[in-house]
């Protein structure tokens, strides 16, 4: 996501036009599911995919007309049998496609070009909300709660309270919205800034997960080793409250070079609200470490939160394996979250 709305802004900074696509209904087994988007411009794809294949030749086609008649449009396609003579694909299942033209040389997208970038580097949940309508009337909103709506023109009054989870569909006063949450929500906080940290923290930035990254050693702790972090911190892993402030929307992955630190920074993380806490290491470490938590009041259950080893289980061995497997948990446990 974060990609391509850089790319879109790249595009209206230089004057050119574009067309957003998103599914923004799905059902049954399709290529890509609902929130899936790519952007085209005149030279073709930009970023993104809706599912490749016949769906995205067959959408890339739509696209440039959009762009020709420079008016926005949905559509509907059955991938079942039925529909298959269509695209001459069977996938059992149907898609609901909205075709969003933005005139790169308007002043509703100049302004929306130059708030991106702020929006993408906020650390406050932020909204991305199309405002589903054929012809001109189709349009981009966010929405922050520090700012509001960047177009209070077309923003409903009641679609705020309606805002929840990780992607909608809302119809609300005759008009349909597709309301996405930027992944902007929530932080990983990487203690351990070691061989599986820097494999990590690229993977991590891929996939929308903004990541800071903490050591108590200065020659570990550098930015430079980790250009994808937006906050690499030099800490005190027995004093770590000092430094940050653990939310109900963030992650923590422990990874220090120590069983007492791990255990250090285990504490100060099940003494927050933290969504997820995950800690590297042998199951005899997962014993060691426990034991200190009962030690200091921590009960059977507050341990039940602690995920060790850490990572889904591929086998994996070398730092950038484990990297996946840290990876691919965390994409789990956000999608489960909503």
């Amino acid at each position: 996501m974060k990609k391509l709305l850089l790319s879109l802004a790249s595009l209206i900074n230089a004057g050119k036009d574009a067309v957003l696509v998103t599914i923004v209904e799905s059902s049954g087994s399709v290529p890509r599911g609902q929130g899936a988007r790519m952007l085209v411009a005149d030279s073709g794809l930009v970023c993104g995919t809706i599912g490749g294949g016949a769906l995205e030749h067959m959408a890339l086609s739509e696209a440039a007309d959009v762009l020709r008649v420079k008016n926005s449009r949905s559509q509907r396609l059955d991938l079942s049998n039925s529909g298959a003579a269509t695209l001459g694909m069977v996938c059992g299942g149907s898609v609901g496609l909205y075709y969003l033209y933005i005139n790169g040389g308007g002043a509703d997208a100049i302004a929306l070009a130059g708030r991106l970038p702020e929006l993408l580097q906020s650390r406050e949940p932020a909204w991305l909300i199309v405002r589903i309508a054929d012809g001109t009337r189709g349009s981009i909103i966010f929405y922050d709660a520090c700012n509001g709506f960047s177009r209070s023109d077309v923003a409903p009054n009641g679609l705020v309270p309606i805002l929840s989870g990780r992607r909608a569909l809302i119809e609300l006063g005759g008009d349909r919205y597709f309301a996405e949450r930027l992944s902007n929500a929530g932080t990983v906080y990487i203690f351990g800034a070691g061989h599986v940290a820097r494999e990590l923290v690229p993977l991590l930035s891929r996939v929308d997960f903004s990541c800071a990254v903490l050591d108590d050693r200065a020659e570990f702790a550098r930015p430079e080793l980790f250009p994808e972090a937006y906050r690499v911190l030099l800490t005190d892993f027995s004093d770590i409250g000092r430094d940050i402030e653990l939310t109900g929307d963030d992650y923590v992955v422990v990874m220090t070079r120590g069983h007492g630190h791990d255990a250090d920074v285990e504490a100060h993380a099940l003494r927050s609200e933290a969504r997820y806490i995950g800690v590297m290491g042998s199951a005899s470490k997962r014993v060691t470490v426990s034991r200190k938590m009962l030690e200091q009041g921590f009960s059977p259950e507050d341990l039940e939160r602690v995920k060790t080893p850490i990572g889904l289980e591929i086998k994996s061995d070398t730092p950038a394996e484990i990297a996946v497997s840290i990876a691919a948990e965390l994409i789990l446990k956000r999608a489960e979250s909503g």
